[in-house]
């Protein structure tokens, strides 16, 4: 069960600890609820590409070969509610309502007012309605086709009327769900060791990451459900890391640096950043560099220069990395020479294996990957 609440956020509360239910989903989380609309479209094309690799028809001939695909049922509370305010996803829902059923995706959806949220096609693909009193009778004829909806007694709360495929109309009177009842469930599922449902999209981007052996950082892949490491080494090319002060530049560069281990390494410190201290501690790091210390400057650019020279003439390619941080703030370090140096390292040294990494607040040099944090 996916469980969708747009009355405030505590309607489904209580079935939150249930072993089928993948999520519960609120208004008041506006980055999660576009995740799960996005989510559902992909769960869309994920199973027809299923069925397709197991050539099946729909779910239900998957029982005749002895496979099975797990079934989906969505619940929306205040369904004109969402619709209101994501009127862009409304073709998630009438998908899920067209292809749905044969593909193990089942829609509920519930709302105190339905007229204008229903479209056409949605209400074209719902065989199974449900009316409880409603106020007048237009809105009775709207979900079950008669007025009787709007004549149920305020006496008889849990009475509706209920409209099936065959267009039968039958009043019923609905069962009231109990803490008791919840508990009961639980424990059932429990006895049953029913395997946690899986949902069917991924969590945001976690603002804090731990460090990793397998990639400096996550990238969130929605159309495949799933986040996936992220991994930079000097063949894919010059590297910025751009971002204003405090938003992580200098631990992003640290983390590229912590895992190109076996690279040799030049740093220029141009910030200041204690973060960056660290790297002195690295192997495969030459002594940090201060920009504003005109000694170490100096002699690191005509150890770079010499780099360049060399290579060319003797068509080393093994990898090297020239790494800045704060390449706006070295810029003004800089001489007419000095920034000669620089530009050559931007403009040959990726052809003879010398990788640049730069932070900043913007790229004033060419880039391959730019990274760019808030």
């Amino acid at each position: 069960l996916v469980l969708i609440d747009f009355k405030g956020g505590s309607t489904f509360d209580e079935f939150n600890q249930l072993p089928h239910v993948t999520e519960v989903v609120s208004d008041l989380d506006v980055e999660q609820i576009d995740r799960m609309l996005a989510g559902l479209q992909i769960e869309i094309h994920r199973r027809e590409q299923a069925l397709r690799e197991m050539n099946a028809r729909d779910i239900a001939s998957l029982l005749s070969t002895g496979r099975s695909l797990s079934r989906l049922v969505v619940i929306v509370d205040e369904f004109a509610v969402l619709a209101h305010r994501h009127p862009e996803h409304m073709k998630t829902f009438v998908a899920i309502a067209s292809q749905g059923r044969s593909l193990g995706i089942h829609l509920v959806l519930a709302s105190q007012r339905v007229t204008g949220a229903i479209t056409d096609d949605i209400r074209a693909n719902t065989d199974l309605r449900i009316a409880f009193r409603v106020a007048d009778t237009s809105e009775s004829r709207d979900v079950v086709g008669c007025a009787e909806a709007a004549q149920i007694s305020k006496a008889h709360p849990g009475r509706a009327l209920v409209k099936g495929s065959g267009g039968e109309v039958v009043e019923v009177q609905t069962a009231v769900v109990m803490n008791d009842d919840l508990d009961k469930l639980e424990n059932r599922c429990e006895v049953l060791n029913d395997a946690p449902a899986r949902r069917p999209w991924s969590d945001a981007l976690p603002t804090e990451l731990a460090p990793s052996i397998n990639g400096i950082g996550l990238i969130d892949v929605p159309e495949q459900q799933a986040h996936i490491d992220w991994r930079w080494t000097p063949s894919d090319g010059p590297l910025s890391i751009e971002g204003g002060f405090g938003s992580g530049t200098t631990t992003a560069l640290v983390s590229v640096l912590f895992h190109n281990s076996g690279v040799p390494a030049y740093v220029i410190d141009a910030r200041g950043d204690d973060a960056l201290r660290c790297v002195n501690d690295f192997p495969n790091v030459a002594p940090l560099v201060l920009a504003w210390d005109q000694e170490q400057k100096t002699r690191l650019l005509q150890v770079i220069n010499t780099h360049l020279a060399d290579r060319k003439k003797s068509g080393e390619r093994s990898p090297l990395i020239v790494a800045v941080d704060g390449i706006s703030e070295l810029i003004r370090h800089l001489n007419d020479r000095e920034l000669d140096v620089l530009r050559s390292l931007c403009r040959e040294g990726e052809g003879v294996g010398i990788c640049v990494i730069t932070t900043g607040a913007e790229p004033p040099i060419p880039a391959t990957t730019r990274v760019v944090l808030g």
